[in-house]
């Protein structure tokens, strides 16, 4: 299993720069600072990844170790006017250590969803996703360890999460799997969250990792397969989906 200390982050000097950038006013292409948000308690790596609906963010907390070192948490905030406040922190159930949830969130009404890539089932880092809906101020797991129908060994199911309605996107590059990745579609039927099918690309290669990353508007979804330095479009709902470009 991965540890923190083998996170794929490139190191700082990767973004170093020869002169610090002069700073800029607020105006029509730069913003005024609003809030910093930071979590109460523990929040090792927050900020691994976010999201933003209205006026309700979801942060990850990959080292968040309330379920050992690294089993990691979502921090959700709301705001009323210019006012951020802590809401919840919303955990796995069956959250372990060096699971990394949190690695990917989405967040759609009060709805959200979180990756735990290297949360292993019958395997090692297959993934598993968690769902949870909010209910007036609290947050409550609606649906545990999503699943695709074949658990494959290291396919880091959940390393990418898009959401948009009652329909869920999951990326599964299976990096060490010598497959191509693919993308899980799950679809809300009114009472739980089912999986109906899965996006492959149509010229996918071994190592391509699909599904690294991925977007989700409307029928429209944006999956990114940086192994083979292109982003697919598929087109579609529920399980009828066609790839649209490359």
């Amino acid at each position: 299993m991965l540890r923190l200390s083998r996170l794929l982050i490139p190191p700082l000097s990767v973004f170093s720069l020869a002169a610090p950038l002069p700073a800029q006013a607020p105006g029509p292409l730069c913003s005024a600072q609003q809030a910093k948000l930071i979590p109460l308690g523990q929040g090792q790596y927050y900020g691994s990844s976010v999201s933003l609906d209205d006026a309700t963010v979801a942060i990850g907390a990959i080292g968040h170790s309330s379920n050992g070192s690294g089993a990691g948490s979502v921090y959700v905030h709301t705001r009323s006017g210019t006012i951020w406040t802590q809401q919840a922190r919303l955990l796995a159930s069956d959250g372990r250590p060096d699971d990394w949830l949190g690695f990917s969130v989405a967040l759609s009404g009060d709805v959200v969803a979180a990756g735990a890539p290297q949360h292993d089932v019958a395997f090692g880092n297959e993934g598993a996703v968690y769902v949870h809906r909010r209910v007036g101020a609290v947050g409550t797991q609606e649906a545990k360890r999503l699943r695709p129908g074949r658990p494959i060994p290291a396919s880091q199911f959940g390393r990418s999460v898009a959401l948009n309605g009652d329909q869920l996107l999951i990326g599964s590059p299976e990096w060490l799997t010598g497959t191509a990745g693919a993308v899980h579609v799950y679809q809300h039927d009114g009472n739980s969250w089912v999986f109906k099918t899965a996006l492959l690309a149509s010229d996918g290669q071994q190592g391509h990792a699909l599904g690294t990353s991925v977007s989700l508007d409307g029928v429209s979804a944006l999956v990114a397969a940086p192994g083979n330095s292109a982003a697919y479009v598929f087109v579609g709902s529920g399980a009828s989906w066609v790839q649209e470009a490359k």
